[in-house]
């Protein structure tokens, strides 16, 4: 599998760079269907190849942000599988997943969305600091007053001190 393949097809969203890619199995409904596993730096997909012979590009039939993964685990002895649950519209949907080394790539998904919850939370610090700095003491007080955080008389207070 050619990753220049899955950057030409459309499927990536703009600044989304391919981490990891490899072959795999999901199940859709009650039926096995064999395609790639990919991660990229901001979700997780699970592609397959369209029906036909000369068919190009991918069908995704799954897709996930590394945000919206709630929990990965393994079950069976022998043929193992990979569940991964996911926070969608409408409540925790189950995806089961079959692919080499599936501790390996549990182990591999959990550090990914810690990476992205980290990454997500030096962000948003990095806005909140740079949105602080834009403004003066008086129109963050102004905001704080706005928000409820600090009464009428708090606010008269600090005004006469700036």
């Amino acid at each position: 599998m050619k990753t220049s393949e899955i950057y030409s097809s459309g499927v990536l969203n703009k600044g989304e760079e391919i981490t990891q890619c490899f072959g795999g199995k999901c199940f859709i409904g009650k039926e096995m269907v064999g395609g790639f596993t990919v991660f990229t730096n901001r979700r997780f997909i699970f592609l397959r190849k369209p029906p036909g012979l000369f068919a190009k590009g991918f069908n995704v039939v799954l897709s996930s942000s590394w945000g919206d993964i709630v929990s990965v685990s393994t079950t069976g002895l022998i043929s193992k599988k990979l569940n991964l649950s996911v926070q969608r519209e409408n409540g925790i949907v189950t995806h089961i997943l079959s692919c080499d080394g599936v501790e390996d790539v549990a182990q591999r998904i959990i550090q990914c969305k810690n990476n992205y919850v980290e990454a997500s939370i030096i962000e948003a610090k990095k806005i909140i600091i740079e949105e602080a700095n834009k403004d003066n003491a008086m129109v963050i007080l102004q905001k704080r007053l706005a928000r409820g955080e600090i009464s009428l008389e708090e606010f008269n207070k600090l005004v006469q001190r700036t």
